[in-house]
């Protein structure tokens, strides 16, 4: 009997530190961020989507896609139909390119006043 006892104290200790220096020895890579593209609300537009000016996806009128990039990647979205490129409104302000730091939606868009662009929604 003690030496069953001995034998279970002996082999959970084992698989312990076995699980303590397997963490240990673990490398925390960074992986990717998805990103959403929605091209849902307007009619007419298609959109090419860029990643550090590598197109990483193609997004028709009322389709939406799904798209994993590295983190701190510059994000541009181009109007293929009317051929310019579109600015991203985050909060309150106006950029021409936004940069990924965590995972986020992006909202093709329209109105009278500032026509075709890109609401950032997190």
């Amino acid at each position: 009997m003690k030496r069953n006892i001995k034998a279970i104290i002996l082999v959970s200790g084992f698989i312990c530190l076995s699980i303590l220096f397997s963490a240990l020895s673990c490398t925390v890579t960074p992986g990717g961020i998805t990103i959403t593209i929605n091209n849902g609300f307007g009619a007419g537009i298609v959109v090419a989507v860029y990643a550090n000016d590598v197109k990483i996806a193609d997004v028709n009128n009322g389709d939406s896609a799904y798209c994993n990039v590295s983190a701190g990647s510059i994000i541009k979205i181009y109007s293929t139909t009317y051929s310019q490129w579109l600015l991203f409104i985050d909060g309150f302000t106006w950029i021409g390119t936004y940069q990924v730091t965590q995972p986020v939606s992006f909202f093709v868009k329209y109105n009278v006043f500032d026509l075709w662009y890109v609401e950032v929604d997190y």
